[in-house]
Order: structure tokens, then sequence, then C-alpha cells
């Protein structure tokens, strides 16, 4: 074994066994100080534990095969297997939905009973491209999903996504709605979302993408993403000047946000109220002297029982509270109570706000 593949092989065997610590039901704080010690001390100690982290991604693929199973069966007879599912970070075990984490798990355990890492052969695998995967939720649905890479996604009501991941990159298309992405590093794939012509770029980190009829805005909660706006695609062929294919770019730095209103050439950066931008996560509305405007709107956005402004001097009304989610009478109740707004039955199942 030459120098270069024996420290090869030596930085995955501890990759390895990183894993496997990380992920027992005793490691400790100390634990996780030391591998992040580990971790940092040498860019082949980083790329060796993304390697073993894709490979762990990918056991649910080939769980099934039966040279896989019967080397499971073998390891099993052996040892306990592993069923907690794998860190997305040093302690931090992102939760799923319950169908997912049952199909998986199962796989996760056999790859782990196995010691499944083929680069300990020295065969080293192209990641196939993964078939486009499509996810949505219906108006007044939440839904949380866990990508291939370990990635999870908080969907809000209504919305849609579209996953493409391949060799060099991890791409999210948010069709519609609103999501909210913990990204699993990985330095070699960049985590990207496309909404219009918005691209927010990331590595590892956590942040919120929403669209709204002329906007996009971007949320940064922890680590860096870079928020890209680009020229309408569709016609970007009929601008002859060499200004038609200018890129706009901002990085964003945690509790900023950005904002691209379709048209405007440009890319607004500004600070955020983390509180208010992801309190949907948890199931909440917050209002922080918000515009009742713009209060009603975002109620609106999670139940068939809309809330009308029957008087448009009462739209700058500022409004203040938390409200649970899809819960628009608690809403309308709030108002009257507090902020002398009468609330009536009007036409289609609605309920028109007045003066008191």
């Amino acid at each position: 074994m030459t120098d270069l593949n024996k420290t090869t092989h030596d930085a995955m065997s501890e990759a390895e066994r990183w894993l496997a610590r990380l992920m027992a039901p005793d490691c400790s704080q100390q634990d996780r100080a030391d591998f992040e010690r580990w971790h940092d001390a040498d860019r082949a100690h980083a790329a060796s534990f993304q390697a073993i982290q894709a490979l762990w991604n990918e056991a649910g693929s080939i769980a099934d095969d039966p040279a896989i199973q019967q080397a499971r069966d073998a390891a099993l007879r052996r040892e306990p297997a592993v069923t907690r599912p794998a860190l997305l970070k040093p302690g931090r075990v992102v939760a799923t939905t319950r169908a997912f984490l049952g199909r998986h798990s199962a796989a996760a355990s056999a790859a782990a009973a196995t010691g499944l890492v083929l680069l300990f052969f020295g065969v080293i695998v192209d990641r196939p491209a993964e078939a486009p995967m499509t996810f949505q939720t219906a108006l007044g649905e939440q839904r949380l999903v866990e990508l291939p890479d370990g990635s999870a996604v908080n969907l809000n009501t209504s919305t849609v996504i579209k996953v493409e991941f391949s060799n060099d990159r991890r791409l999210v298309f948010l069709e519609d709605g609103q999501a909210h992405f913990d990204v699993s590093l990985d330095v070699n794939r960049p985590f990207l979302v496309e909404a219009g012509d918005t691209t927010v770029t990331a590595l590892g980190t956590a942040f919120d993408v929403r669209i709204d009829p002329d906007i996009v805005t971007v949320t940064l909660i922890e680590g860096s993403v870079e928020v890209k706006h680009a020229r309408d695609r569709e016609h970007e062929a009929d601008f002859a000047d060499a200004a038609a294919s200018v890129e706009i770019f901002e990085t964003l730095a945690p509790g900023e946000q950005a904002s691209v209103r379709q048209g405007v050439p440009a890319v607004e950066k500004r600070s955020a109220d983390l509180e208010i931008a992801t309190g949907w996560i948890e199931g909440n509305l917050i209002f922080k002297a918000t515009r009742l405007a713009d209060a009603v709107s975002e109620v609106n956005r999670y139940t068939t029982s809309r809330i009308r402004i029957g008087d448009p001097k009462l739209a700058d009304l500022a409004v203040s509270g938390v409200f649970h989610i899809g819960d628009s009478r608690g809403f309308v109740a709030a108002l009257e109570k507090t902020f002398g707004v009468k609330a009536t039955p009007g036409p289609d199942a609605q309920t028109v706000l007045t003066r008191s």
C-alpha cells in the first residue's frame, strides 16, 4: 500500500469510527467536541467523513440487494444493529415523518451492521444522478421531509418543491409557497434553491425561502448563503445589450433577510426578526406592530375561512400577538377584544372586519 493510499485508508477508517461514535446512544458532549477537533484538523478528515456520510445516506437504495442482505444477516448475529437515524451535524438529529423513518432506519441499520464502506476496498464509485422527486403540501398543511443527503426541509402551506441531485450539486426548485431548509454539509456538492429568477446557494446552513406573487424572500437563520438574482431567463434573449445577462449577488449573515422583487434588478438586504420569520415552523403566526392588512393576509394563507377588511381605514391598524396557525376564529376574537374591531358574517362564508 502506498503512503497516499494508506493515508486515505486511515482517514476513512477514522471517519467510520467517528460516525459510529456520534450515532451511539451514549455519545457525550465530550465525544462531539473531540470529533469537531478531529474534523477541523485536516481537510482529509472532513472529506473522508463526508464520504462516509454519503455512503450511509445511499444505503437505503441498496439494502435489498441479496449480497447486502446476506452480509447484514451475518453481521447481525455478531452485534446489535444501530437504529438511530444519521446525524446531519454533530449533536443534531433531524426528526422526520413517521413513514420515512420506518422505511429508512432499517436500511441504515443494515449499513451500520455490515460496515458498508466501498472505499475501503479501493473502489470509488461515481454517484449516479438521482431521480427527480416532488414534494408538496395542501392548503393549511405542513410537512417535514428528509432528503437523500440527510438535509431536512419543512414545507409550509400550499408549497411545492422539486428535488434534483447529481454528482456535483444538490438542486431544489421552489415552485410555490415557503420552505425552511436545514442543509447537510457536503463540501463537494453545493446546495442550491431556485425560486423564479432567484438562486440561493449554501453548503451547510439553515435558511427560509418564500415565494409571494411579486417577491421572493430569503431569511438566513445560521451559516452563510449567497442570494443571486438574474433577469427573467425566458426573456433574456430579447435583450441585445450585455447588461441583460448581469447577475446580482448578495451574501447573507445569520439574522439577515433578502428580498428580490419581480422586475427590479436588485437584491434588497436588511435585518430580520427571526422569531417572526420562523414562527410558522412551530405552528405560530407572530405579529409585532404588523399592519392589519398584512396580518389578515398571513392568516388567510392557512385556511378556507377567509377574513376580509371591510373598512379600508383599518388596513394600517398595528396589531401584535401570537396566534396558532389555522385558528382564524381566535385571531378574529382577539381583534374584537383588543383592537376595537367588529366582525360580521359576509358572503361565501367570509368574516368581514369593520370598526366597532
